[in-house]
């Protein structure tokens, strides 16, 4: 599983403390069948995780992860761009997001941008995490 990270994501440690998960589903900016995938939210003592699954068939380009402090101005703060191997029907993917960069705030928002191959997108649903 590869993630991309801005420079200050760039160390990775992982102590869990607490956890808790959100589960959500993407919502489409067109009408059809839309690829679903399930969105949890994880945060640990320096970490606010972001996992979820997309099927093979889903036709996406790349993820945006994008966070909000207010639940309505979000911010692009990390890409994920990882293929599809052949054999599996569906893929895992992770994000972390550094708690440090979040310093503050009691509470955080995060949704996913996933972008398709053909230039279409889909958001998914607003999902928060208690800091």
């Amino acid at each position: 599983m590869k993630q991309f990270f801005t420079p200050s994501l760039s160390k990775v440690l992982a102590v869990v403390i607490f956890t808790l998960s959100v589960q959500t589903s993407f919502a489409s900016n067109k009408t059809g069948n839309e690829p679903q995938a399930s969105f949890e939210v994880q945060t640990s003592e320096k970490w606010v995780s972001l996992k979820w699954m997309a099927a093979a068939d889903a036709g996406f380009n790349h993820y945006e992860v994008e966070r909000s402090f207010d639940g309505q101005s979000f911010k692009t703060v990390g890409l994920v761009m990882d293929g599809f191997d052949a054999a599996n029907a569906q893929k895992a993917f992770q994000f972390r997001d550094k708690k440090s960069d979040c310093q503050g705030q009691a509470q955080v928002y995060y949704r996913m941008k996933q972008v398709n191959k053909d230039g279409s997108f889909t958001y998914s649903s607003v999902v928060k995490a208690n800091l």
